[in-house]
């Protein structure tokens, strides 16, 4: 009989300790559900964010794609490039809109008149060469100049450039 009892206790101090141990496993698991609902929201809150500060940029106009940001970076360098080289580069005043062009100077003969008369071609100020920087880039940069003359000398004075040079 005593066998038997100290059988009972035994088999009833093992179910305590599965009870306990099951109940702990329960714990951790419900632990780990909620940490993971909790990351999962989380995730949700800040996509839902980004997707709002990108739909506020779109509507007023300043969203830039990945591309666009590292095209924009790349104009800016070589603006800074320019600017360090000494060289002047026209500005763009956007405080004053630019003139209406009239229906008149559309229509206009644009066609140089048949005299042997060729206007005189005034020397203008050569800006210093950036040394390293391609032709490619160079006419790129200067597409705002209208002066021809002004980029066949920046370009003549560049020594050792070639196309394959990076900007």
């Amino acid at each position: 009989m005593q066998r038997r009892q100290a059988q009972e206790e035994e088999e009833a101090r093992i179910k305590k300790l599965q009870d306990a141990e099951d109940e702990r496993v329960r714990l951790e698991e419900e632990k780990i559900a909620a940490e993971e609902k909790a990351a999962a929201e989380e995730k949700e809150r800040r996509r839902k964010a980004k997707l709002e500060k990108k739909e506020a940029q779109v509507a007023a106009g300043t969203f830039m794609t990945k591309a666009e940001k590292e095209k924009q970076k790349k104009i800016q360098a070589r603006l800074d490039a320019l600017k360090a080289a000494g060289v002047a580069l026209p500005t763009v005043d956007s405080t004053t809109p630019a003139a209406p062009v009239k229906a008149s100077d559309l229509y206009k003969n644009t066609k140089p008149a048949k005299n042997n008369n060729k206007p005189k071609v005034e020397e203008e100020t050569k800006p210093e060469p950036v040394a390293g920087m391609s032709l490619s880039c160079v006419f790129t940069l200067c597409s705002s100049v209208q002066s021809f003359s002004l980029i066949f000398a920046f370009v003549t004075e560049l020594s050792g450039s070639t196309a394959s040079d990076e900007c």
